[in-house]
């Protein structure tokens, strides 16, 4: 298949990344595989595109490029290929995050995260209070941008990507001043996303850092808002989409 084969639970070693949404509309078995695993119907673009401008809270643009058989979309945010993150969005116009890029969403169980599987954040929502235990997920894109003192001084150039503790450190913050307290976390440099800015039409680029753990709940209200409205740089090209779930201590 074009050196690319289904898994038990997704896609594997496909040639080069931008060759999933082709897989996904074009070949009968993953074709198949996907409308039984995740109700997933990528073969007919043109019969499931949203409405053009329809953006998330926090302005990001939408595309969607498959559909399930209730009328829900899978879409892209932001700008770029098949590294842009996944939501899932209802004819409700609710949207939730599904997977970070189209290659996380399509493997296999037990190899990195999982599977395309779909479910409603409402529950969570309404159940968050203070103290409440969760598992959270989010590629951001952590940065600096260090004075011109500094920046002459040890030649750096406006904006510092941020990785390791550094980057850590970023997260750390940044869930604090969510209502998020981190009680585990790990990180691991992600695909940067690249666009071309609107204004000038420079080319520019995005890094990316996945942050993975547990949480407690500090303040649900203002959770609630950075859910919408996302964390950091770069929401228009899908950085800092926050995705929760329940976490049991004994999981």
């Amino acid at each position: 298949m074009n050196g690319s084969t289904p898994t038990a639970g997704g896609i594997s070693d496909p040639v080069r990344p931008d060759a999933l949404l082709r897989l996904l509309g074009a070949d009968g078995e993953v074709v198949a595989f996907f409308a039984g695993v995740a109700d997933l119907d990528a073969t007919s673009p043109a019969d499931h595109e949203l409405e053009d401008g329809v953006r998330l809270a926090a302005g990001a643009r939408l595309e969607q490029f498959a559909r399930a058989g209730s009328g829900n979309a899978f879409c892209f945010v932001g700008e770029g290929g098949e590294e842009r993150p996944v939501v899932y969005v209802s004819l409700e116009g609710e949207a939730g995050p599904l997977a970070i890029g189209l290659p996380d969403l399509t493997r296999p169980p037990g190899y990195g995260h999982g599977h395309g599987a779909t479910k409603s954040l409402a529950p969570l929502l309404t159940a968050m209070r203070p103290g409440l235990s969760v598992r959270y997920r989010i590629a951001a894109n952590p940065i600096r941008k260090p004075g011109r003192t500094t920046r002459e001084l040890y030649n750096l150039s406006p904006v510092v990507p941020l990785r390791g503790a550094a980057a850590d450190d970023w997260w750390t913050r940044q869930a604090d001043t969510a209502g998020l307290q981190l009680t585990a976390l790990r990180s691991e440099p992600f695909d940067a996303v690249r666009g071309t800015r609107r204004s000038d039409q420079n080319r520019i680029k995005h890094d990316r850092v996945l942050f993975e753990g547990t949480a407690r709940i500090t303040d649900p209200d203002l959770l609630r808002t950075r859910l919408t409205a996302g964390i950091g740089k770069g929401k228009a090209y899908g950085c800092g989409l926050l995705g929760l779930a329940p976490h049991r201590s004994d999981q």
